[in-house]
Parts: structure tokens; sequence; C-alpha cells
């Protein structure tokens, strides 16, 4: 709370509005920052912008801009699941043992790139089986293909799954920890 009361007194002598009530700057102020590091998002003219940047304690203001994503399938993308031809088999490439310290990208827990688990898509018959043949070749596919892949976090590891803004311990598993 204290960040936040800091971050409103600097955006309150640029902006010159004291109501800063629910992270708002008369609807200006966006989000307070106070875990990694230290700031606020705001919408702000070019001139508040410019006092901003002239103030000794504030480090950096970036403008805020749209980016179209390349990918939501990274492994595809990267060639990393065609096991003959991709980067995978070029460079050896198995992904184990591989920690990403920091993940601030406003991830979707949901996603299927953060599961632990090998999810491949059934056939359609599967969505609803007519017969008990259909059902029971189903079910051992989706045995065979959902599977956890990833096992516990490796035993160099030391940190912990921190809960967080919409973010709770139960979110992590062995893929995201």
């Amino acid at each position: 709370e204290m960040l936040k009361g800091e971050q409103d007194k600097a955006l309150e002598s640029v902006v010159g509005s004291s109501d800063f009530a629910n992270d708002n700057a008369d609807g200006r102020k966006i989000y307070s920052y106070t875990q990694t590091l230290c700031g606020f998002a705001a919408m702000l003219t070019d001139a508040e912008a410019t006092t901003f940047k002239s103030m000794k304690n504030v480090v950096g203001v970036q403008e805020d801009f749209a980016m179209e994503l390349d990918t939501s399938g990274t492994p595809d993308f990267l060639g990393l699941t065609d096991e003959q031809e991709g980067l995978r088999n070029h460079f050896g490439l198995r992904g184990e043992d591989v920690i990403i310290g920091i993940i601030d990208t406003g991830a979707v827990q949901e996603h299927p790139s953060f599961s632990d688990n090998r999810l491949h898509e059934l056939p359609a018959h599967c969505e609803s089986p007519t017969t008990s043949a259909h059902t029971h070749s189903c079910y051992r596919k989706w045995l065979k293909y959902s599977k956890t892949v990833y096992g516990p976090p490796p035993a160099h590891w030391n940190g912990i799954c921190q809960a967080g803004e919409r973010w709770s311990e139960t979110d992590c598993n062995n893929k995201l920890i």
C-alpha cells in the first residue's frame, strides 16, 4: 500500500487530481505494479509523460502499444514438435530441466501452452461415440494421449509457486512452477 500511495502522490503532482481510490486517477490510472517492479500504468497526455520523464525518481516512461501475436503455439511455431525435420531433432532439444524465472506476460494459466499434460485431439467419433467399441477405443486413446509428461521440478530448483493477483498456488503444475 505504501508503494501505491507514493505512485498516487507522483500522479497527483503531474495530473492534478487527488481521486485515486481503487487505482483510479479520474479514470486514468490503470494499474499499480508493486511486486517485481514499482510503477503504474496510466493514460497520460504527451505533456504529462514528458513531465514524468524529467522527474528524478522516475526511471523511465514507456508508451503502450498493441502488438500482434506471432503465435500462441510456440512449440509448433519453432518446429519443436517435428521430430524428424524440426529444431528439436536438429539440436537434440528435449526441454527438460529448463526453468524460466519470471513470466510477466499476463499468462493465462488455463492456456494449453502451460499444461503439464500431453493433449492430442481425439478422432471426431470420440466426441459422441455411437458404439461400445468406439467408447472403448476412445477411452484407450484418451489414456494414451493425455498423460502428465512433466515430472516434479528438478532437485536443484528451490523456489515456490508464488500466489498473486488472480493466481493461486494451485494454478502451478509440473510445467508451470
